[in-house]
C-alpha cells in the first residue's frame, strides 16, 4: 500500500484518483499518522459488512456451522474451572 501526505493528495488528487482506479490502495497521513484510506469501489463493498443484528448473526452462524463438532471436548478446556474472584456481600 502506498503512503501520500495529505498536501500530495490534495495537489496530485486526479494522479491519486487514477490509481485507486487500477485496484491501488493509498493510505493518506496527516502529521504523520495515518487520517485515510482510498480504496476502488469494488474493494470497498468487498470489505463493507452488514452484519445485522446479534439474533440475524446467530441464524447465519447456525446456518453454516455443523455445531455437533463444537460440543465436543474440545470446548471443555476453554473455561476457567477456578470458582471465580471472592465478593463481599
Amino acid at each position: 500500500m502506498t503512503t501520500w501526505t495529505m498536501s500530495d493528495a490534495r495537489q496530485r488528487f486526479h494522479a491519486l484518483l487514477d490509481r485507486v482506479a487500477r485496484g491501488q490502495s493509498i493510505q493518506i497521513t496527516r502529521h504523520g499518522e495515518v487520517a485515510a484510506v482510498v480504496v476502488a469501489p469494488r474493494d470497498f463493498e468487498r470489505l463493507k459488512v452488514d452484519a445485522g443484528t446479534f439474533a440475524e448473526a446467530l441464524r447465519r452462524f447456525r446456518a453454516t456451522t455443523d455445531a455437533t463438532d463444537l460440543l465436543s471436548d474440545e470446548l471443555e478446556g476453554l473455561r476457567d474451572p477456578a470458582a471465580g474472584r471472592p465478593i463481599t456481600l
